[in-house]
């Protein structure tokens, strides 16, 4: 039998049987340990590659708009200049306006005048009423209080135009277009009948209505804030749209890294699509019936906002994201994507709401998304009607549910040995360090043993990685006295191997050892320290090896494997089965006082709980007053003064791994059905991580804040709990 199971400890391990020496092929006092080399690589470069790190996305101090050209230009459009008083009069008869002489000239107010105008490089302050028929050169006009501007229907390069508050900006024609390096800034609102086509900077400080098609890009820049109306399409290709009100427009497209802000609301009739890098960013609503985002884009949302995306497709390394702390609703008729690790496809803290099944996905159970995603009905973020956005209100609101949500860290990818993966096992904390080891599924041997550190802003870095030179298996693992001792399996059967920590908690390079004391057992499944002693888990019993010499002081058989130790101040709980039934088999659960190191006399013992199946991990851990018990299959049990004081649940076949608690909580790493938080005094869930792609929740470690998840072929898994 190849039992694996991972552990969480305080200092110790122990489980029950009777002391017996008589099948032991190395009796008490004998020494049996054996060497074996060990690969080790302490390149942090090199390993950094399996670390990736998740953040809540924050896309407007990714791409801020301060240092564009829309900005300088605005800032110049902001306040209404004064005439200078060096100023020409136009109105005169010598003006010439094919080669005008002077850098800055004014049409007076009351005056009207036409002219064929070469701008020369100068600036035209405009308080009467001016016709251009043809302008040629470069330069700027000011369309001021009072005055206006009738201007042909295309804007070149170089040229800028100003119409302040009180200004009266015209053009000839159906269509309006501007060149590279064009300024064109209203304060007031403008129509244009047609389309407008613009790859320079258009800025309108009032509402922006456009009857046909409005075109951005080739650089171009705009931003309108009171509101934009497009009659029939939208399209943004490498320029930037910036609206401060609502924008409406039947279809809207964006390619080759555009950028789009809009702090209202989008509503789109027909259809949203975002591709090439494109970035939309929202802060309060989106509505689409159709909506597209692939080859890179980003669709992102504040927090507090709404996307209502009709038929969502995300394809081709796009992303739909939420930025900031707070909660966005993220709502779809259907979704459609083209990989099944969701992760870094919807990002951020969401509520993630959809029908049916996810197209392109031939397993529903293999999809995974972040933690911070919550499907359907595990959301119940509520947003409030505003001017911007229609609100949201969740089918099934809980309104008694705890305020606490769980943050998605960082994954660290499982090591990959010859044509496999390794499955996370085990995780505990010690010199400051992370370390986690691994093992094989099936009846194959293969494992290593890792460590993990947090630097500056929470960023882990992987900085060791030990690997055994013969296929062993690692179960679990502890750190005491500046080694590293680690249970499992081999070809050989059960051991404790131990190899000491080299300067900063990290394995040793260069030609470096492993020390193995053999069980005579089939495998091992946990190790604690307890005074001068090692107490060890094993298939066969309970094992007790002295710490000077790592000689057998004694093993207590069980009928079946003995499982898990936890040590208390004053006492210690193990757990064993009662019988070899790998189907089902009785839990047992004894407590020791903390100084019978051999497993001698019980103090008490509970044995009306069944583990099923019975080849699994499972976890005893007391606090004192309580027993928390994973009996795989049946779920977790809680034991109150020798009685069943709860417990906990789910439909299905998934199994009850591993445990931890600390004041306030009880961790559940649950198999298939991922992590569960619970409240420690009534066993209700407060909080779950079930979208895991399948992969089974074996350990779970709480240090510090952050909790560590031994996810099976998902590697190492971080998180982090938050109260809303």
């Amino acid at each position: 039998m190849n039992n694996r199971i991972a552990v969480l400890l305080l200092g110790g391990i122990g489980l029950l049987a009777s002391c017996s020496d008589d099948h032991l092929t190395h009796p008490p006092g004998t020494p049996n340990v054996e060497q074996s080399g060990v690969e080790v690589n302490n390149d942090v470069a090199a390993l950094a590659g399996r670390v990736e790190m998740y953040s809540v996305p924050d896309r407007y101090v990714a791409y801020p708009w301060e240092p564009s050209a829309m900005y300088s230009t605005r800032t110049r459009a902001l306040a209404q200049p004064t005439v200078p008083g060096d100023a020409k009069d136009m109105s005169v008869s010598d003006f010439n306006p094919r080669n005008p002489s002077g850098k800055n000239f004014v049409l007076p107010e009351g005056v009207e005048a036409e002219f064929n105008l070469n701008l020369n490089g100068a600036n035209f302050y405009v308080n009467g009423s001016m016709t251009l028929k043809n302008v040629t050169g470069t330069g700027r006009i000011y369309v001021l209080n009072g005055g206006s501007l009738s201007y042909p229907d295309h804007l070149a390069a170089k040229v800028e135009i100003y119409t302040y508050v009180g200004g009266k900006f015209s053009f000839r024609g159906n269509d309006f277009s501007t060149e590279r390096e064009s300024v064109f800034h209203t304060q007031e609102d403008l129509s244009i009948p047609g389309s407008l086509n613009s790859q320079g900077v258009f800025n309108v400080d009032g509402e922006l209505n456009v009857g046909g098609e409005l075109t951005i890009h080739n650089g171009g820049l705009s931003n309108v804030i009171v509101g934009l109306n497009v009659g029939t399409k939208t399209s943004v290709s490498n320029g930037m749209l910036y609206v401060q009100g609502p924008l409406v427009s039947p279809e809207f497209t964006a390619s080759a890294g555009a950028y789009i802000f809009s702090t209202c609301k989008g509503i789109y009739e027909k259809s949203l699509s975002l591709t090439g890098n494109t970035v939309y960013y929202a802060t309060s609503y989106v509505k689409s019936a159709v909506t597209t985002v692939g080859s890179g884009a980003v669709l992102t949302m504040n927090g507090t906002g709404l996307l209502d995306l009709g038929n969502l497709k995300v394809t081709g390394g796009a992303s739909v994201e939420v930025s900031g702390e707070e909660y966005a609703v993220v709502n779809a008729m259907g979704i459609e994507v083209d990989r099944t690790d969701l992760r870094n496809v919807f990002k951020g803290n969401m509520g993630l709401h959809y029908k049916g099944d996810i197209k392109g996905v031939e397993d529903q159970s293999k999809l995974e998304f972040l933690a911070n995603v919550k499907i359907n009905g595990e959301d119940d973020t509520r947003l409030e009607e505003s001017e911007c956005t229609p609100g949201y209100t969740p089918a099934a609101p809980d309104d008694d549910k705890n305020g606490v949500d769980i943050d998605h860290i960082a994954q660290i990818t499982s090591p990959q040995e010859h044509d496999h993966y390794l499955s996370a096992t085990c995780v505990q904390s010690a010199n400051g360090n992370i370390y986690v080891s691994y093992h094989t599924n099936g009846a194959e041997y293969d494992g290593c043993a890792e460590v993990f550190r947090f630097g500056s802003n929470n960023e882990i870095s992987l900085i060791s990685y030990m690997r055994p030179t013969e296929a062993r298996d690692f179960n679990h693992l502890i750190v005491d006295n500046g080694n590293v001792f680690l249970t499992g399996g081999d070809r050989k059967g059960g051991f404790l191997a131990y190899l000491p920590l080299g300067a900063n908690g990290v394995y040793q390079g260069g030609e470096s050892s492993m020390s193995f004391v053999r069980l005579d057992a089939g495998d091992a499944n946990c190790v604690v320290r307890n005074g001068n002693y090692y107490q060890v888990a094993a298939s066969n019993g309970f094992h007790t090896i002295n710490a000077t010499d790592m000689t057998l002081a004694g093993l207590k058989e069980t009928e079946g494997s003995a499982k898990y130790i936890s040590l208390g101040s004053d006492k210690f709980v193990a757990l064993n089965l009662a019988s070899r039934n790998e189907e089902q088999a009785g839990a047992v659960i004894t407590t020791y006082g903390l100084n019978d190191y051999t497993f001698s006399n019980a103090q008490t013992q509970l044995t009306d709980a069944v583990i099923t199946p019975a080849n699994g991990k499972n976890v005893c851990l007391s606090d004192g007053e309580n027993i928390y018990v994973a009996l795989g299959g049946n779920g977790l049990r809680c034991y109150t003064g020798g009685a069943a004081n709860g417990e906990f649940r789910l439909n299905g076949k998934a199994r009850v791994n591993g445990l931890d608690y600390d004041d306030t909580y009880i961790y559940v790493a649950y198999g298939e059905k991922g992590l569960r938080i619970l409240d420690k005094q009534t066993l209700k869930e407060v909080a779950s991580y079930t979208h895991s792609g399948g992969k089974s929740a074996n350990f779970v470690k709480v240090v510090d804040g952050y909790i560590f998840v031994a996810y099976g072929l998902n590697g190492l898994q971080v998180f982090r709990l938050t109260e809303r």
